[in-house]
């Protein structure tokens, strides 16, 4: 307690720097800046070609992007060409995309049939804000009960 009050009187009086036994610790590290390209080089992230194709959690289905606009995808409006395979049932995937996993996006992408292709899907208006990590979760429909099936794709967005 007398320590705690002296540092205060320390620090309170004019001209002491600081309160501790240690007067010469180190400065702090800089703040390093990471360019967005560098920092997709350090995380753990999916290479985009087309055809790339992922399992659900629980493996009874799989999702193939056929299609992306731009490709990679990047930073802003998107729209996948994406097939569902497996167990599924009838109905449009629900989709929904989140930055670095935990913030996601309230805006709700629309989800169209490609006419004369067997559970093939437009994913329009699919929005990736800003540069980062984004994972993008499909399950089988927007009324599916169960949640482990979901297959998602992790994409580092740079520009």
């Amino acid at each position: 307690m007398t320590r705690a009050v002296s540092c205060l009187a320390l620090a309170l009086a004019p001209g002491i720097a600081s309160c501790g036994g240690d007067d010469e610790a180190a400065p702090p590290a800089p703040l390093e800046i990471v360019r967005p390209e560098e920092l997709c080089d350090r995380i753990q992230s999916d290479a985009y070609v087309a055809g790339v194709e992922r399992a659900s959690a629980d493996g009874s289905f799989r999702v193939k992007i056929l299609d992306a606009a731009p490709a990679p995808p990047a930073a802003g409006d998107n729209t996948w060409t994406v097939q569902l395979l497996g167990e599924v049932s009838a109905g449009a995937p629900r989709v929904s995309a989140a930055r670095d996993g935990r913030i996601g996006s309230a805006h709700v992408p629309t989800v169209t049939v490609v006419d004369g292709a067997p559970r093939v899907f437009r994913i329009g208006a699919l929005l990736l804000g800003i540069p980062g990590r984004w994972e993008i979760a499909l399950r089988p429909s927007a009324d599916d009960p169960r949640g482990d099936r979901v297959a998602t794709f992790a994409f580092c967005v740079t520009s």
